[in-house]
């Protein structure tokens, strides 16, 4: 089905499961096209001295920040291109983009998805996606590859790419939902897809509380290597205390209840007061 038909498709069943035959017709494309791409010859790992990086379903590219953190810069790091619908997050990229010295790349960048010419992507060194997770989060509609607004599908388009240009290193990203034994079409495919290509894979769920992270948030990591690569996933950290991420300055403000009800009197519940006391507590 042609990307702008697939749209129209998935526009009249947004509200509703997509049904078995069009998730098992995307399956049988997707099949088709690794048959047809797998022996394709990879291309050569970072040609230019510089990391190659192509990342769908992009955000504000976080992947950037990350890999600036880790010590890469514009000598040895560039971003050729992906994808991301969202015009407000583009925006961001740009401005991530332009702060870490990396070019706009606009003519890699893909606003759909499912709009891309697989022959016009730029090849890349490092592939690293995280799909969105409303159709698979235990806090969604969990219809997975099904989702009726084509969400569970993204991940699809992303193993094409991955088939097309073989990227040394894959990184995916998901909710930890993911792994339920309900999506098990999807991981199927995902499985024979990499097995393939030959890549091996790695994955884990992985909580950032266990990681230095002051958040509860566990997520399914993907890792998978064109090459056979030895690799393993860090160790959880000792927690760290709060007292850590808190700022050492003390302030001079009270927050009894009982010192703002003497100060003020009863009409400390009356609506003008309780917006100067919101401002002095600077909630």
């Amino acid at each position: 089905m042609p990307p702008s038909k697939a749209r129209k498709f998935l526009k009249r069943k947004a509200a509703h499961e997509l049904p078995d035959a069009f998730l098992e017709q995307n399956i049988d494309k997707l099949r088709a096209f690794v048959k047809a791409h797998k022996d394709k010859r990879p291309p050569q790992t970072m040609p230019a001295g510089r990391l190659r990086v192509f990342a769908d379903c992009a955000g504000m590219s976080s992947e950037t920040v990350a890999l600036r953190l880790l010590g890469f810069d514009a000598s040895t790091m560039e971003f050729v291109g992906g994808s991301e619908i969202d015009p407000v997050k583009r925006c961001l990229m740009q401005s991530v983009h332009r702060t870490c010295n990396q070019s706009k790349h606009k003519e890699g960048l893909e606003h759909d998805i499912f709009d891309r010419c697989m022959s016009n992507t730029p090849e890349s060194d490092l592939y690293i996606s995280g799909f969105p997770c409303p159709a698979y989060s235990s806090c969604g509609i969990k219809k997975g590859a099904k989702d009726g607004k084509g969400r569970g599908l993204l991940i699809f388009e992303g193993l094409k790419y991955i088939t097309y240009r073989k990227p040394s290193l894959v990184i995916l990203e998901q909710v930890a939902g993911f792994a339920h034994k309900r999506h098990t079409r999807t991981h199927q495919v995902m499985k024979k897809c990499f097995q393939a290509l030959k890549y091996k894979v790695y994955f884990r769920k992985l909580a950032t509380q266990e990681h230095g992270i002051p958040q509860s948030r566990t997520r399914c990591f993907f890792i998978a290597f064109r090459k056979n690569v030895s690799f393993r996933f860090p160790k959880a950290l000792p927690k760290p205390r709060l007292k850590k991420f808190l700022d050492d300055t003390k302030g001079v403000e009270k927050v009894a209840l009982s010192f703002y009800e003497q100060k003020y009197g009863a009409g400390i519940w009356k609506e003008e007061l309780r917006h100067r006391l919101k401002s002095r507590l600077a909630i």
